[in-house]
């Protein structure tokens, strides 16, 4: 949540009311310890009824704060929070962004459709601007769609962005009327749907037309130029850059000294294949930062024509930032990379978290100490994020600092680990039932399923992962017990966290857990596998 907060958004009032709770609680039973190491309960029996009466209190608030939503929302009036953005690169790209403005005060324009690859980037830049500019729109709403969004997640999402309430236990059509009656009241707003994957009636959803009357209106970002047409937009294609800032950009990002003449034949076609996209341009020039030799340009330039050779345009995307990857010249670096796929979409990932994972995983091994582990891990990110897989972002008031992958970069990431090393990835979907065995296969590594609302792991589950070394089920609030039968098969476990309370029947020593030990860090709780000498505690 605290990453979320520092994004810009804004805990629930519901999910605000019962922290208040919690620091009254916990003022209460300090003054209860406190007392009592006064001795001013004189009568064991006095003290005992107080104490249970607490812990029935203490239950009681607990499971109220089993929320089923998110716990925050975006940020509205008050919140003026700019998105981070990286430097808009070239003449198109500004030509791109003056085009989606002019459309924005265009009062004949109401909905507005964004696709092609870089939307997401200038969309970004022109949220920031209309938060300065509020002389036509009073608000503006900025809301990611997951792929696997329905109808009923999107109106949530929705609902949340506005500060909106809506019941999960009503139908979608009475949701939809709701949320409809609820945005009628409001005038003046620009909804941004980042990454849409497919159409959604707007009467469906509960959004009201975008008119003149009300002077609002709606933006879409997407990969699919049909979703514009389908959901009745105003259609602009993002341009790709033209050859010359290319060449610029791939020069400025290699380094324009080290293209001597003899090479730069070669240097221009690599270039090229990059495909006139930025990410591309970028990754592939800075994978090839410092390289001299003939014979390694013109190797890069074959292995990138053999690559993206017979394939779509998304596929040669895919293989122009998978060279990149390919390119890394430590294998540890790529075991990082891939890991950060497990993360949810769009995530904000926490270095210091990630590096305890990658040092739990084995990524991060055999350094003298914990603080020498931890320069290596921050040493890894820098490279990747150096080799543009990986951005920076940085919260300096507080000192605080995350990682986070571009989508294209966690799509040729998902891609390879479909294949080998094999991850089940389904973080951050809306699940609320366990995965079926027939996801379970046998050459699972890793599984993240993560940020979703799964209740329960079956009793009868017990997958043959016999390779599966990390398993991440980490803030699904309302899972409290895993049982022990689902690591029968698991011989090779590592690690397991996840967010909930530890129950007793976890913390037991049985034949079928017993090379492992358990211990808890903070909310967390991990299984690791015993290391030589160590005895099961």
């Amino acid at each position: 949540m605290d990453v979320e907060l520092r994004s810009g958004k804004q805990v629930k009032k519901e999910v605000k009311l019962w922290l208040e709770n919690v620091q009254k609680m916990n003022g209460e039973v300090e003054t209860i310890d406190q007392e009592v190491e006064e001795g001013k309960f004189v009568s064991r029996a006095r003290l005992g009824k107080l104490v249970i009466k607490k812990i029935l209190e203490v239950d009681e608030l607990h499971q109220k704060g089993s929320f089923m939503d998110r716990l925050v929302v975006d940020g509205l009036e008050g919140n003026k929070m700019m998105l981070p953005t990286t430097v808009i690169v070239g003449d198109t790209t500004g030509r791109n962004m003056e085009a989606i403005w002019a459309c924005l005060m265009d009062d004949d324009v109401r909905k507005v459709g964004v696709h092609g690859i870089g939307k997401t980037t200038i969309m970004k830049h022109i949220y920031n601007r209309l938060l300065v500019d509020t002389s036509k729109f009073d608000n503006v709403i900025w809301v990611t769609v997951p792929k696997t969004t329905g109808v009923m997640q999107l109106q949530g999402k929705i609902a949340h962005a506005f500060e909106l309430s809506l019941s999960e236990n009503e139908s979608e059509t009475m949701r939809a009327a709701k949320l409809h009656a609820m945005l009628r009241m409001r005038k003046r707003y620009v909804l941004i749907l980042d990454d849409m994957w497919e159409e959604f009636d707007l009467e469906d959803i509960g959004i009201p037309e975008p008119t003149r009357d009300n002077e609002c209106k709606l933006v879409l970002t997407t990969r699919l130029s049909d979703v514009c047409v389908r959901m009745g937009c105003k259609k602009i294609k993002v341009q790709l850059l033209s050859e010359k800032e290319t060449w610029n950009l791939f020069l400025e990002k290699v380094g324009r000294d080290l293209v001597s003449p003899d090479i730069e034949t070669i240097v221009k076609d690599i270039a090229k294949k990059c495909g006139r996209l930025p990410l591309a341009i970028i990754t592939i020039a800075r994978s090839m930062k410092g390289v001299v030799d003939h014979c390694e340009w013109r190797n890069a330039l074959e292995e990138l024509r053999v690559s993206t050779s017979g394939i779509n345009d998304m596929g040669k995307v895919y293989e122009q930032l998978k060279f990149s990857y390919i390119h890394l010249q430590d294998e540890r670096l790529r075991h990082c990379l891939l890991y950060c796929a497990l993360y949810r979409e769009d995530f904000l990932i926490r270095r210091k978290e990630l590096i305890e994972h990658l040092i739990a995983g084995g990524v991060i091994e055999g350094m003298k100490n914990r603080c020498a582990e931890f320069d290596k891990g921050h040493a890894m990110l820098n490279k990747l994020e150096n080799a543009c897989l990986l951005k920076s972002v940085a919260d300096h008031n507080n000192d605080m600092k995350w990682v986070k992958m571009h989508d294209l970069i966690r799509d040729m990431t998902l891609q390879i680990t479909s294949r080998s090393p094999k991850f089940l990835v389904e973080a951050g979907v809306n699940l609320r039932d366990f995965p079926n065995i027939e996801k379970w296969e046998k050459n699972l590594e890793k599984v993240s399923l993560m940020h979703n609302y799964i209740l329960e792991v079956p009793s009868n589950l017990s997958p043959m992962c016999h390779r599966l070394s990390t398993l991440l089920l980490s803030s699904n609030h309302t899972l409290t017990l895993i049982p022990n039968s689902f690591f029968v098969h698991m011989h090779a476990v590592v690690k397991i966290n996840y967010l909930c309370k530890i129950k007793e029947e976890r913390k037991r020593s049985n034949t079928q857990i017993k090379n492992t030990r358990i211990y808890v860090i903070r909310q967390y709780a991990y299984i690791h596998r015993r290391r030589q000498g160590e005895s099961f505690t």
